[in-house]
């Protein structure tokens, strides 16, 4: 039963990073109001994240109770292989996307001066699939060190 509400905590929230990151992000030309046009659904997803991230966590915990060693190794090369191609995706993305606006929200040339680290023109920068990779992972990992014990194959 818990992976079923793993599965359906990691759907719900998935959806909600991937609506937020789609139709929720302003495009350079857009005009931007007082608010950003993500803060509703934002506020709505975080409780869901949470849940997830504390699911995955408690996952993380169990899966690797009586793990072997080659279990434990193909692990951490499967995160590490998420860390570093989400991590490498979100690095290009983000840089790709201050060379458009020509620079972050606090250099007065750029086209999103003023308007804070979280506005309407970077909401894909926060809530988007590498994003949700990266999170989970760490969740699972940091779930995963409570004392295990390893059985030899």
């Amino acid at each position: 039963m818990k992976n079923l509400s793993w599965y359906i905590s990691l759907a719900i929230t998935f959806a909600g990073f991937t609506i937020i990151s789609r139709f929720f992000t302003l495009e350079i030309g857009d005009s931007v109001g007082n608010i950003n046009p993500a803060f509703i659904p934002i506020v709505l997803l975080i409780p869901f994240l949470l849940l997830s991230l504390f699911i995955t966590f408690t996952v993380g915990s169990t899966y690797f109770t009586n793990a072997s060693p080659g279990k434990l190794v193909a692990g951490i090369l499967v995160a590490l292989l998420i860390f570093v191609l989400a991590g490498g995706t979100e690095y290009q993305f983000i840089t790709g996307e201050i060379e458009q606006f020509g620079g972050i929200w606090s250099a007065e040339n750029s086209k999103i001066y003023g308007l804070g680290f979280l506005n309407g023109f970077t909401n894909d920068w926060y809530f988007n699939e590498s994003v949700f990779l990266i999170l989970h992972t760490t969740a699972f990992l940091v779930g995963s060190m409570k004392k295990q014990k390893i059985e030899a194959e």
